[in-house]
């Protein structure tokens, strides 16, 4: 994990590095989300000091990689946006406060088993085998003993992109479950990576305390659910359980990002829903439900993966834009959200992130949500559209009650982090969030 670092080195390091090089000729552009879903009051700055952080290290990132190639007289070959989405979600997989990597959801025999997907548009040719503009992606599904799937999937993009294959064998873009396991551990490529190597800790490995407690609790739960034959007791205790503990549904996290050179990268990474199947993969794994990247478009999704892949909720939005369905992308959101179950067309919000939104939110508790989740729709999308050279659009929907949003650029000092609320929370309606950055 050499390229990581503590929240005082990123903050101390961060004002000499990300102003060394001249910020006419090092734009770049980060953006990540902590998921759709609930948030207590309570850890709101938590979560925004964490999304803070994550947003330095990929920018410390794409301008440290931006003096090397200036220094070499690389420019134009690199793909600084594909490391930066990297690094940062690895940072959201090493908190706990995440459902990613480390501390993740538990499925229903008790393991973490985590889905991660990374892609990058790449506008120029980066070696002499492949194309000018072409999107590569990487990712795992439901693997194991991995502590950033994040980063596994980077590494598959790269080992398919720098190394051809022995007597033709093709080189994976995704791999699952043990297959991606033993990638990780055996492959020269991934030895930087944090992964543990002796399969008797597999089964309990990257549970925490945390986790574990939150699976004991919804299993008993389910259990008297089943015992009880489904009684309406039983179905009531679980959903008033529900509403009593705010911050259990988040989902999951992602990033997008666009280089110096122009390439857009997008990523994802999750832990899947609580007492999920074994072996179960979600959106976050699947390039096209989960993220989307093009020459001026990238998005990462969020929420429930099922819906999520059955609308195929990333490549929907970048076809209405891109295809002209819509206009913009604050539009295209708002159809892609429609498409994916809210029936209520009219009454979509707009809602500006103000630091009272999280304190005028405590009253609001989760939704009918974790285990009886088929009723409504819980998903949410961070996008990106690029306008010109020097100006980007960023949007953030979600049809749960709050998204965990944060966002840095070149133009800008510091990151801004905020949790947006929905004031007035209504499952079947859509709450738009939109704003526009220079860059």
């Amino acid at each position: 994990m050499g390229n990581e670092m503590s929240d005082q080195e990123v903050k101390s390091n961060s004002s000499r590095n990300l102003s060394s090089i001249n910020p006419s000729k090092n734009k770049w552009f980060i953006a990540v989300h902590c998921g759709a879903g609930n948030y207590s009051p309570s850890n709101v700055s938590l979560y925004k000091d964490l999304m803070k952080q994550a947003c330095m290290v990929a920018a410390q990132s794409l301008v440290q990689n931006q003096r090397q190639h200036q220094n070499n007289d690389e420019r134009g070959t690199s793909i600084d946006a594909l490391e930066a989405t990297s690094l940062s979600i690895s940072v959201l997989e090493n908190s706990e406060l995440t459902n990613a990597g480390v501390g993740s959801n538990l499925n229903e025999k008790g393991q973490v088993e985590c889905d991660a997907c990374v892609a990058v548009h790449i506008k120029k040719q980066v070696n002499e085998n492949r194309g000018r503009s072409q999107v590569m992606y990487g990712s795992v599904g439901a693997v194991y003993g991995v502590m950033n799937p994040i980063l596994l999937a980077r590494e598959i993009i790269m080992d398919y992109m720098n190394s051809p294959g022995i007597l033709g064998r093709v080189k994976p873009l995704m791999l699952c479950s043990k297959g991606a396991y033993y990638y990780a551990r055996n492959s020269v490529h991934c030895q930087h990576l944090a992964v543990e190597r002796d399969e008797s800790k597999l089964d309990r490995c990257m549970v925490t305390a945390k986790s574990l407690h939150t699976f004991n609790d919804h299993r008993s739960r389910v259990d008297h659910y089943m015992k009880n034959q489904r009684a309406i007791e039983a179905k009531r205790d679980l959903l008033q359980y529900s509403k009593e503990h705010s911050d259990l549904f988040y989902d999951t996290v992602g990033a997008i990002s666009c280089d110096s050179n122009g390439n857009m990268s997008a990523g994802v990474s999750s832990g899947g829903i609580s007492l999920k199947y074994a072996g179960r993969i979600g959106e976050a794994a699947i390039y096209g439900s989960g993220i989307h990247v093009s020459d001026s478009f990238s998005c990462s999704c969020t929420g429930v993966g099922e819906d999520i892949m059955l609308n195929q909720m990333a490549s929907k939005c970048a076809m209405f834009l891109e295809n002209g369905i819509e206009g913009d992308v604050v539009s295209s959101l708002k159809r892609v959200l429609r498409v994916s179950g809210d029936e209520d067309k009219d009454n979509d919000t707009i809602i500006s992130p103000t630091e009272d939104d999280e304190d005028e939110q405590h009253d609001s508790a989760a939704s009918s949500g974790l285990l009886p989740h088929h009723n409504n729709r819980h998903v949410g999308i961070l996008a990106c559209h690029r306008l010109s050279e020097k100006h980007m659009e960023l949007a953030w929907a979600y049809t749960t009650r709050g998204m965990g949003v944060a966002y840095y650029s070149s133009t800008m000092k510091e990151p801004v982090a905020f949790v947006s609320f929905h004031k007035n929370y209504d499952p079947n309606r859509s709450n738009i969030q939109f704003s526009s950055l220079s860059i």
